[in-house]
């Protein structure tokens, strides 16, 4: 039997894929079994279909373009013979529930994203935090894409320069947290967990879900998050 928790991560990731899909001038589609793009995948970190239950058929998402997330790992080589299986990040589920205000380090400060040239500095900051510059301004969060319905950018700063950032996506069922990232240079001084805690505080009365990579999970478990499930990525 499903977890519903591991459910509501899957709606979760869904609505998020529907938010940045269309920030990029694409269409997002959600049925009973699945969300996915009719039109193709926009940006290369963005997935072509998430399943929303274990009864989805794979037959259906063969023939999606782009990377399918099996959310319950239900899907084996058989359904996808022209995809290669790949393990992804795992989901993480908190609770409702206030959150106690994290003291920023000195010089820091976090403030919402409402400019386009303040969202352009914020996709800027949370690509060189995971490796490298985005290929332009715009690539994946361009300048507009933050003012819609329930899309929350905060960004970070240190002494009125870029540090970090976050994203929270507030939907009717839950609050989907993406994108938390803070630059190598000044890791390790609670800026992350503050950046999370702020996210947090946009819908504390709904629960959280997010897809932790490993360097966040240690953070994400002392604020509440639990593991729920692993999805399967088909590429």
């Amino acid at each position: 039997m499903t977890d519903a928790r591991a459910a509501l991560c899957a709606e979760g990731e869904s609505e998020l894929q529907r938010v940045l899909h269309q920030g990029l001038g694409s269409s997002w589609a959600v049925g009973n079994d699945y969300g996915w793009t009719p039109e193709g995948v926009p940006h290369r970190f963005l997935l072509g279909a998430v399943t929303l239950n274990m009864t989805a058929s794979a037959g259906a998402l063969a023939e999606v373009q782009g990377t399918v997330c099996d959310s319950f790992a239900t899907f084996d080589e058989n359904d996808m013979p022209s995809r290669r299986r790949a393990e992804s990040n795992p989901w993480m589920h908190r609770a409702p529930g206030a959150v106690d205000d994290h003291t920023l380090p000195v010089g820091f400060t976090i403030r919402s994203v409402t400019s386009d040239s303040d969202t352009i500095a914020w996709e800027r900051v949370v690509f060189e935090a995971n490796g490298g510059p985005p290929s332009r301004p715009g690539e994946l969060h361009p300048a507009g894409s933050q003012r819609q319905p329930g899309l929350s950018l905060l960004l970070a700063e240190l002494n009125g320069r870029p540090a970090g950032g976050a994203l929270g996506l507030v939907t009717r069922s839950c609050l989907v947290v993406s994108a938390v990232a803070v630059l190598p240079a000044v890791r390790g001084a609670g800026l992350g967990t503050a950046l999370l805690q702020r996210v947090l505080a946009l819908a504390s009365e709904l629960p959280a879900t997010l897809s932790s990579s490993d360097i966040g999970q240690g953070v994400y478990g002392r604020l509440g998050f639990v593991e729920v499930g692993r999805p399967v990525h088909w590429q």
